[in-house]
């Protein structure tokens, strides 16, 4: 089974979406639930009534965010209860003209939910809406008044809040990129061979299910002499004749195919719902091919390749063709090398 770093990266970008679309609403709840106790004794019974709107509003989408994952209704739901409520705040002026105070609630919660684009614009719109309440003369736009110096005030701190939610949200986008990069780069790293950017046997063990599904056929190669290459020309010739033979290799087949660094010189093809006789052919192609190529290191020395085949169908499972395909290469191997086997 392939193996995930999730201990080290715990949210996907969904998973962390819903899980701050989780907060928030709990968050609301809580914050409607305490205000609407704390106002019940009051006169101002439309006030009252839109907190326990906003209570009866998040328990229902707490109910349905967690039976159906659907974050982002959820969370336009959120945004649009919350600018209402910060606007008829605005309005009305709340307990004692306190109203206009919540809204530095608004930049985060719509930056985080939106992201910097859509976060930033709704945030300019919103706060255009304020200014043309507090200053557009003769609009009678308010239900209560406020001092021009207040007016003025919430205005620059409420865009001040919203500037420092637009660079933190920037920040985190650019974390998460780097954190996403990171964990791809290592699941790729874990899965492939360094050397050749082939499989290695953990990535051919996520591929199992694959192949047992579509069947076709196995092919099990190694370079011939190998050993005589490293001793004769070093490790680092070796590791060319290695990477060449891989490319080679994944030219002649098809990206339905799996191509596996299986050992140091062996690698093993699968052939996806390809019979034996097709996949003879393509394994003479191979071998062919890479018979023909041409390392200027090697001097005079050649690189060939000895092929095993065996077949993945219902009545022969995965396991078995890779023991099949196995004693075929070495009946290649026993019948002279560069030479192709089928079992």
């Amino acid at each position: 089974m392939l193996y995930h770093f999730n201990f080290l990266f715990p949210f996907s970008k969904n998973n962390l979406s819903i899980y701050l679309v989780e907060v928030f609403n709990g968050i609301l709840l809580i914050m409607l639930s305490i205000l609407s106790y704390l106002n019940f004794s009051s006169n101002d019974i439309l006030l009252s009534a839109f907190l326990l709107i906003g209570v009866t509003f998040s328990f229902v989408n707490a109910f349905y965010l967690v039976m159906t994952k659907n974050y982002k209704l959820s969370a336009h739901l959120i945004s649009i209860y919350l600018v209402l409520l910060f606007l008829f705040l605005v309005y009305t002026g709340g307990v004692d003209n306190t109203g206009p105070l919540w809204l530095f609630l608004l930049p985060p919660v719509l930056m985080s939910i939106y992201g910097l684009r859509k976060g930033i614009l709704l945030l300019s719109l919103f706060i255009l809406i304020i200014v043309m309440m507090f200053f557009l003369p003769d609009a009678d736009l308010l239900a209560t008044s406020y001092s021009f110096e207040f007016k003025l005030r919430i205005v620059l701190v409420l865009s001040i809040s919203a500037l420092l939610s637009f660079i933190h949200e920037l920040a985190r986008k650019v974390l998460m990129e780097k954190m996403e990069k990171i964990k791809n780069n290592l699941e790729y790293a874990h899965i492939r061979d360094e050397l050749t950017g082939l499989y290695n046997r953990r990535g051919f063990n996520s591929k199992v299910d694959y192949i047992q599904e579509v069947k076709g056929t196995l092919l099990l190669t190694d370079i011939d002499y190998f050993k005589k290459i490293n001793d004769t020309y070093g490790h680092n010739i070796g590791d060319i004749v290695l990477q060449e033979v891989a490319h080679l290799i994944e030219k002649s087949v098809r990206q339905s195919d799996i191509i596996v660094r299986w050992g140091g010189e062996e690698f093993l093809i699968f052939l996806a719902q390809t019979d034996m006789d097709n996949a003879y052919i393509i394994a003479e192609k191979i071998r062919k091919n890479i018979e023909r190529m041409q390392i200027s290191d090697l001097e005079d020395m050649q690189v060939t390749i000895s092929i095993g085949l065996s077949v993945i169908d219902d009545n022969v499972a995965l396991n078995d063709a890779i023991k099949y395909a196995d004693n075929a290469m070495y009946l290649s191997k026993k019948m002279g090398r560069n030479r192709t086997s089928k079992c």
